[in-house]
């Protein structure tokens, strides 16, 4: 029995000799000279022999580790699958803002949607908030939704808007029963003129809008759909609020319907002394006037419709609202134009919004 394999003879001078032909190819028989000789020999088949099976284990070892390794990551998604698809099944039965999913969202969509097919983020404030929120204002009522904050010159009345996710306040469109509303100076929303008394339901789209609503839609859109009348017998309703800074609110109204008509008619007026715009008396631009900034604010609002079909139905609606209020500023009266916040600066805001 002969090989024709190179063994190692660690008992001798570190010497080379290759076998007839061979070419150096710089591996690691240079680097580490250990010195072969041929063998013809039982031992130098036998070690040979040795060689190959260790090498073959060492294969087979590997490529098990490499299928075990492949075989772990498939369980583990297999894992993930099934426990995404359980937390899947729970979540299905949770409502969103507390209102069941087969509720009808008209803003997300500008047509009427079941919530469940809605892909868009709308949250609803319905009339059992709005009416949980007595004495509170529009803007004050938004600004407790995730991801809306509140920018206000001072007390309640005073100029305010809203950052919907960031985006500016020019960037929120806000509809009355469907019709856009925004001031001519201010180039915004004026949410200081809306009053919850002729508020029914309110959606706020959050997120960018402007495939639906026009480019000034990035930040998102407030819907405010104002009080409608329900079949049956007439109902009325009033209520009284007081508080500090001698703040009140009177509102009171009526709805029903008959026939295929409905209607609804409120009217509520808001006052408060309320308290100094800006408070600080070292204010950097000469504001500071220690009288008090209030307002006050009465608004109507009237609905009538007829319903053609179950599905169908044709009305007309107008809300009007009209506020006066105070506010600090300076002004730069020559000859030295050094800032004045001693005159009584007041704003006037009417607002009157129809929609067939």
């Amino acid at each position: 029995m002969s090989c024709g394999h190179w063994i190692f003879d660690p008992g001798r001078p570190h010497k080379l000799r290759h076998q007839p032909g061979y070419r150096p190819t710089g591996g690691w028989r240079q680097r580490h000279p250990f010195r072969m000789r041929a063998a013809g020999t039982r031992q130098a088949c036998l070690l040979s022999i040795f060689n190959s099976m260790l090498s073959m284990s060492t294969l087979g070892q590997r490529l098990s580790n490499r299928r075990a390794i492949r075989m772990g990551v498939h369980a583990g998604n297999l894992v993930a699958l099934l426990s995404l698809a359980g937390n899947v099944a729970v979540a299905q039965p949770i409502t969103r803002g507390g209102l069941a999913s087969d509720e009808v969202v008209i803003t997300g969509n500008r047509t009427p949607v079941p919530r469940s097919e809605l892909i868009s983020d709308v949250v609803i404030i319905d009339a059992t908030q709005i009416r949980d929120a007595a004495g509170s204002t529009l803007e004050e009522l938004l600004r407790d939704l995730a991801g809306v904050q509140l920018s206000r010159t001072g007390a309640p009345g005073q100029s305010a808007g809203i950052f919907i996710r960031g985006a500016s306040m020019t960037n929120t469109v806000v509809l009355v029963d469907g019709v856009r509303i925004g001031s001519g100076t201010l180039g915004q929303a004026a949410l200081e003129a809306l009053g919850l008394a002729s508020i029914e339901r309110i959606e706020v789209l959050r997120g960018p809008g402007s495939a639906l609503y026009g480019a000034d839609a990035v930040g998102g859109v407030v819907q405010v759909f104002t009080r409608r009348g329900r079949a049956g017998a007439p109902r009325i309703h009033a209520a009284v609020h007081a508080g500090q800074y001698a703040s009140s609110e009177l509102q009171g109204g009526a709805s029903g319907g008959m026939g295929g008509f409905d209607y609804a008619l409120s009217v509520s007026r808001e006052a408060s002394q309320g308290v100094s715009a800006v408070a600080n008396p070292e204010d950097a631009f000469g504001r500071y006037n220690a009288d008090a900034d209030g307002f006050k604010r009465g608004s109507a609002n009237a609905q009538l419709g007829y319903a053609l079909t179950p599905s169908q139905r044709i009305g007309f609606s107008l809300l009007e609202s009209r506020q006066r209020s105070r506010y600090d500023a300076a002004e730069f009266a020559p000859p030295t134009f050094a800032p004045d916040a001693s005159p009584d600066f007041r704003n006037r805001l009417d607002t009157r919004v129809a929609a067939l």
